[in-house]
């Protein structure tokens, strides 16, 4: 059991404490004794008489998220992201992970050059209730180099995540968000089995076309034509 002190800004007239819950992969804040659940999506009533028996999700904003930071309820040792209004705790990098990204980062540089702008695991604003942080997202190119605020959808070409023991959570739950987002292209790294998943031509809140490549095959970026990358050269 956590006790948070208030922060500024934040609707607690319906709380009476905060319990925080973690898990190897998540971080859920919860309310108790709240009548009323709310998310970006819907309203829905919770009868009082159920509430000592049924935490409820009290889901955060971006604009909350950071007072938390701010506060000190988060700090830069946390390694978190806000994914549709919930802290998630992201996984550790081990070194196969970190080499594999600094591979890709090294051959997309090659070929792009100056015309886009690479951003490694920072922020990128989905939403107002979503800011996750990709291993990887190619970005247009804009001259303050995203200094001014992070970058959106709009701003966005391409995403990259390097997935070992997050696959699943990436394919079910990462791929859809940036599908919702409009991001027009998604690859997923396996590291497991040297595969690479590209998503793209998001229509309705999903991907169109799903490929996947082995080593042996060279990829092709829809988004970015220039961007040809063999699978073995990705991977090492």
């Amino acid at each position: 059991m956590v006790t948070v002190a208030p922060i500024a800004g934040l609707d607690t007239s319906q709380a009476e404490l905060f319990r925080v819950k973690s898990a190897p992969s998540f971080i859920c804040i919860h309310f108790l004794r709240t009548a009323q659940y709310h998310s970006p999506f819907n309203t829905f009533h919770v009868p009082e008489r159920l509430m000592s028996s049924l935490p409820q999700k009290r889901l955060f904003t971006v604009a909350e998220y950071y007072r938390m930071a701010e506060a000190g309820v988060l700090t830069q040792q946390d390694r978190v992201e806000l994914i549709e209004g919930e802290i998630v705790r992201m996984s550790p990098i081990g070194s196969r992970h970190a080499g594999r990204l600094n591979r890709l980062l090294a051959r997309i540089n090659a070929q792009l050059n100056e015309e886009i702008i690479v951003s490694v695991q920072n922020p990128l604003r989905i939403s107002d209730f979503s800011e996750p942080e990709p291993d990887m997202a190619v970005l247009k190119y804009r001259e303050d180099y995203y200094t001014e605020s992070h970058p959106t959808p709009q701003d966005t070409l391409l995403v990259i995540e390097l997935s070992d023991t997050t696959l699943a959570y990436d394919r079910k739950t990462k791929v859809p968000l940036y599908a919702r987002a409009g991001i027009p292209e998604v690859w997923i790294l396996d590291l497991n089995t040297d595969t690479i998943e590209v998503f793209n031509e998001p229509v309705r809140g999903k991907y169109k076309t799903r490929k996947s490549f082995q080593r042996g095959e060279t990829l092709v970026s829809p988004q970015l034509p220039k961007l040809h990358l063999t699978v073995d050269e990705i991977f090492g």
